[in-house]
């Protein structure tokens, strides 16, 4: 991992309060889109250096949980599309 790489972690009840209402607006798939693009960026690349698993095994969690999102909150077949590489991929890297 690059030293100019940073980290955050948010506790799982900021996460859920940041969460409530987010069924409720009309400018999710907008959100879930924006971070679907931002996942697929991050897995453009190969696994092939110990380094690049560690920095996978950092965005899994959060890949996972924008696909879980993505399934729930969308239905647009461009969105699902999205999902789908990313899934795809995530399987690809934990296969390696």
């Amino acid at each position: 991992m690059d030293n100019n790489e940073v980290f955050i972690t948010v506790h799982k009840l900021i996460q859920e309060a940041a969460m409530f209402g987010f069924e409720d607006n009309e400018d999710n798939k907008d959100w879930i889109d924006c971070c679907l693009n931002i996942a697929n960026s991050v897995l453009d690349y190969q696994y092939d250096t110990r380094e690049d698993f560690d920095a996978f095994s950092l965005y899994l969690p959060h890949i996972l949980k924008i696909a879980e999102h993505a399934e729930k909150f969308s239905d647009d077949d461009a969105t699902q599309a999205k999902r789908s590489r990313i899934i795809h991929e995530v399987g690809r890297g934990l296969s390696n």
